[in-house]
């Protein structure tokens, strides 16, 4: 071999080297302590922009080099960080997190602190409301429930499931539903 050959040729090589290590395709699940997937569950790649959500079968695919670290996490479970070896493919089982939500209410809108809630909020047990009385759909069932909550239905039909529900009465911006 010619011996201006040789110093390319090992730098051909180290480059080739380079790219076995280079980021790369990272497969994974994301699953409960029961096995089940978790649909939605965040996927990062720390110390990078951005990342993914898992699919319907929990599954992810993320670019990923090793050494670096994946950090999944979902709501209501401990997050886990995994750092990327040689592998590819990852099983990762999130535990369930002891903590309640009793101090977080869900407001149309989005999450609030019960401390820093200002309106009034009201729940519905929809079982204890079924069993006290005859009804066939769950409209019936919100019915004089709550108050502030009007259900309106459009015909006089036995079954007839056109129900509108009204939060705040008919005066709710323009007259229209929430």
């Amino acid at each position: 071999m010619n011996s201006r050959c040789k110093p390319i040729l090992s730098v051909l090589l180290f480059l080739v080297g380079l790219t076995a290590f280079a980021q790369g395709k990272v497969t994974g699940t994301v699953s409960d302590e029961e096995g089940e997937p978790l649909i939605g569950a965040s996927v990062v790649v720390e110390g990078a922009s951005g990342g993914v959500i898992t699919d319907l079968d929990g599954r992810f695919n993320i670019e990923a080099s090793p050494g670096q670290t994946i950090c999944v996490s979902y709501v209501g479970y401990t997050p886990e960080n995994v750092k990327v070896g040689r592998a590819t493919d990852y099983k990762i089982v999130l535990k369930s997190a002891d903590t309640t939500l009793d101090e977080v209410v869900v407001v149309g809108y989005g999450v609030q602190k019960k401390v820093n809630l200002t309106g009034s909020v009201a729940s519905v047990d929809y079982a204890r409301q079924a069993e006290s009385r005859p009804i066939t759909t769950a409209g019936q069932a919100l019915a004089g429930a709550s108050a502030g909550v009007n259900v309106l239905t459009a015909s006089g039909k036995p079954g007839s499931e056109d129900i509108t529900l009204r939060i705040r009465g008919i005066g709710t911006l323009n007259n229209s539903a929430p």
